[in-house]
């Protein structure tokens, strides 16, 4: 299983959230890709929804985060790669240069 879980990981989430720090999503969308996370995940661990395994379990079973954890993950990332102005609270994207340039031009726009 833990193959299976590694491939998962490296081909169908990569796959799935391609792009994903362009989209606008609304909560029914994330419930959509919820979804589909957690049938591939009861796939791979052949737990069917007649064994009534809530989703948390599922996931500390094949030890792998939700997918909402990993949009939000995909945010986080820009933040510390220079992008968010701490100050204002919302992210700002400079243009040119290195990380550390971008960053000190938004430290100095704030």
């Amino acid at each position: 299983m833990r193959t299976k879980i590694a491939v998962y990981r490296a081909v169908v989430t990569t796959t799935l959230l391609y792009g994903c720090e362009t989209w606008t999503l609304y909560r029914h969308q994330i419930r959509k890709l919820d979804q589909f996370h957690m049938r591939c995940l009861r796939s791979i661990a052949r737990i069917t929804r007649r064994d009534k395994v809530p989703n948390t379990d599922v996931l500390r079973i094949c030890d792998i985060s939700g997918i909402e954890a990993k949009l939000l993950l995909g945010w986080s990332c820009r933040l510390h790669a220079g992008y968010s102005d701490p100050q204002a609270g919302f992210l700002r994207r400079t243009r040119g240069g290195s990380a550390s340039a971008r960053w000190s031009s938004v430290k100095e726009q704030g």
